[in-house]
Formats: structure tokens, C-alpha cells, sequence
């Protein structure tokens, strides 16, 4: 909106012109900043919750800032420059109040075609108060219009654009609305791989933890035994034989390239352990994962249990932190991003449980 008298009409219908005007007289500028004080008091009147707004530095210094212009004369601007604040419409309405210029900044967020005409209707009577109270006329691309003409204008020319946004907006919505079930989800995930990679550490861990380097021992293999995996994604390569000098057959894992190197009769150094679930452990074995962490009986093995610690850290870094540091203007949007994350780990674990399928059935 803009002062009536104070546009350049010529210059693309912008009122660039009568943005500021009272630069160069003091007293101006004085009386320009009461007059802008008193029509943010009538505004808030008309709009309950409008207030004046927290002035951030960076942006009232983008909008008062001339080269051209004295120290005084832009802190004279600064000091009439008046901004306001409030609630409307699940957002915030902002009246910007410069010398001859008022601008309205309004939020629309979900509107589908068959609202506009409704939303029409709440738009007018915001853009006919101020200029009421500021005596502004609503100016368009195209020049003056009514406060009714000006709404028209702007929701034929953003009418499509509006609709598309709606249906992003309603899938934004749908998407915080189940942001903290989607977080939870995820945080029990988190928690299982957690658990799963823990005793993992434990049950590799422990033998490694309680291997005696100073009895050193000779394995010779008798037959491979089939692989087996963990949800088609974690293979587990062993061998059966006997250790020289013991009693009774031995199921000792191996890696997969020693694996495919062994067949009967190939022998390998092992070493005992106090493990019973795991009386010989592969002396390359211990070499390659290196030493594990002795905790009481058991032992930690350093790999699983960084696995371990890297899932719930993730889930922090992806999920707790954002839902916890955003605000209430933005904690929709940090919920919306909560499910967007859920979906997209759930594709790729999707693809990759696929992918493993399709191996496997080409393989068998």
C-alpha cells in the first residue's frame, strides 16, 4: 500500500519512490515516526495479538541501509521504521511501516482451490483496515486498486500455485501428525540394532578377551559347513574338524576368505579360550579384530560395539536433537522431517533387503 500523491506510476507501478522521503528534513522524519507509532496502536486494536516486532539487526539494517545517506539521517529511518507482529491464521500477519509505503505480509498455507473464495473473504478486510487506518492505497503490478480488487488480483495470479501448495501442506501436515510416532518407531529400531550389535560384541568379544596366546594349537579341517546369515544380510562362515591333541569334533568360525581356501585336511593355528560356547578361536581371527575389551567374565569387541554406539547416535543427530532444539512455530516442520527420514530409511532398507533377495535367487 502507498501514499497517495507519492508514487512514481511510471516506473513499473512500483512505489520505490515513496519507500522513504524524509531523509533530508529531521523534523519530517520526527513527525513520520510518531504518525507510524500511532497507526501501529490504532492496528493493534483492530488485530489482537499485533504488537511491535523484536527488531533483528541483520534484517531492519537490510531495510534502513543508504550508502548515499548520512550516519544521522539512517538512524533518523531506523527510529521510524516501525514493524508489527501478530497471530493470524495459523501464522503471523507482519505491517512493515516505512514513509509512504505500508507493507502487508500475510501467511497462506493449505488452500485448495474450493477455500480461496472463503479465504477472499478473510483477506479483504485486513487489506481494507490498514488502509484505513494508514489512508494507503492497495497497489498492484497493474496500479491502484480496492482493497476487494487488490485480493482478487493476487489470488487470480497465485490461485494455481496456492492449490499446489495445499496438497504439499496437507502432506506436511499428515507427516507431523505422526512425527512422534515415527520417532518412536525409529528410537525402537535404534534400540534394537543397538541390542543386536551389543551382544554381538559380547559373543565375538569374549573369546577373543579370554584367548591364551601361550597354548597355541593346530585345527585340521574335516569339512565346511553350509553358511548361515542373519536376515540374509550377515553371513557366518565356519569349519568342522579337530584340534590336534583334544578330544571331540570342533565347530571353528572363520573368515570368508579363509573359508573358501579350506578344504579337508587344511590346517590353521588356533588358540583356547575360556569361552564354552566358543572353546577355539582362529589365531588370524584375533590378529585381524585386534585385541577385545576385557569387561569382568566377558569381553567387548571393538567393531560390533562402535556399531553399538554409532545406532542410537544417529537416531540423537537425526531425530532427538531436531524435535528437541525447534521451536513451536517450527516444531510441525521438525516433525513432518521426522517421518520424511522413517519413509526414506525405510525405502533404502527396502532395496537393500531386495537387492539381497534377488541375489539370493539368482544365487540358489
Amino acid at each position: 500500500m502507498v501514499e497517495p500523491g507519492r508514487v512514481d506510476a511510471t516506473a513499473g507501478g512500483r512505489a520505490t519512490d515513496a519507500l522513504w522521503y524524509a531523509d533530508a528534513d529531521a523534523a519530517a522524519s520526527d513527525a513520520i515516526a510518531a504518525r507510524n507509532r500511532a497507526w501501529g496502536a490504532c492496528l493493534a486494536e483492530a488485530f489482537p495479538g499485533l504488537a511491535p516486532a523484536p527488531r533483528d539487526a541483520a534484517e531492519t539494517l537490510d531495510e534502513v541501509v543508504d550508502d548515499r545517506l548520512s550516519a544521522e539521517a539512517m538512524i533518523r529511518r531506523y527510529h521510524r521504521y516501525a514493524v508489527l507482529e501478530g497471530p493470524w491464521n495459523d501464522g503471523i500477519l507482519r505491517v512493515a511501516l516505512y514513509d509512504g509505503v505500508a507493507r502487508l505480509d500475510l501467511p497462506v498455507r493449505c488452500l485448495p482451490r474450493r477455500h480461496q473464495p472463503a479465504l477472499a473473504a478473510t483477506l479483504e478486510p485486513v487489506v481494507r483496515k490498514v488502509a484505513e487506518v494508514t489512508g494507503f492505497t492497495p497497489w498492484l503490478a497493474t496500479g491502484p486498486e480496492t482493497p476487494g480488487g487488490a485480493v482478487a488480483w493476487v489470488l487470480d495470479r497465485h490461485g494455481k500455485w496456492l492449490a499446489r501448495t495445499a496438497r504439499s501442506a496437507r502432506r506436511e501436515t499428515m507427516f507431523a501428525r505422526f512425527g512422534l510416532a515415527s520417532a518412536t518407531v525409529m528410537g525402537l529400531a535404534a534400540a534394537a540394532i543397538a541390542g543386536f550389535f551389543l551382544a554381538e560384541s559380547v559373543r565375538t568379544g569374549t573369546p577373543m578377551a579370554t584367548a591364551d596366546r601361550t597354548r597355541p594349537a593346530t585345527f585340521v579341517t574335516e569339512a565346511l559347513l553350509p553358511p548361515t546369515d542373519i536376515l540374509g544380510l550377515l553371513l557366518r562362515f565356519a569349519l568342522s574338524g579337530r584340534v590336534i591333541g583334544a578330544e571331540g569334533p570342533v565347530r571353528l568360525e572363520v573368515f570368508r576368505d579363509a573359508y573358501l581356501r579350506a578344504g579337508p585336511g587344511a590346517r590353521y593355528t588356533v588358540l583356547p579360550t575360556r569361552d564354552p560356547a566358543v572353546p577355539w578361536l582362529l589365531l588370524t581371527t584375533l590378529e585381524r579384530q585386534g585385541p577385545a575389551i576385557p569387561l569382568g567374565p566377558v569381553g567387548l569387541a571393538p567393531l560390533p560395539l562402535m556399531a553399538a554406539v554409532i545406532s542410537p547416535a544417529l537416531w540423537l543427530l537425526m531425530v532427538g536433537l531436531p524435535l528437541w532444539r525447534a521451536g513451536p512455530v517450527r516444531r510441525w516442520r521438525a516433525r513432518a522431517g521426522v517421518t520424511r527420514t522413517l519413509l526414506w530409511v525405510a525405502g533404502v532398507g527396502g532395496l537393500l533387503l531386495g537387492a539381497q533377495a534377488l541375489r539370493a535367487g539368482y544365487g540358489g
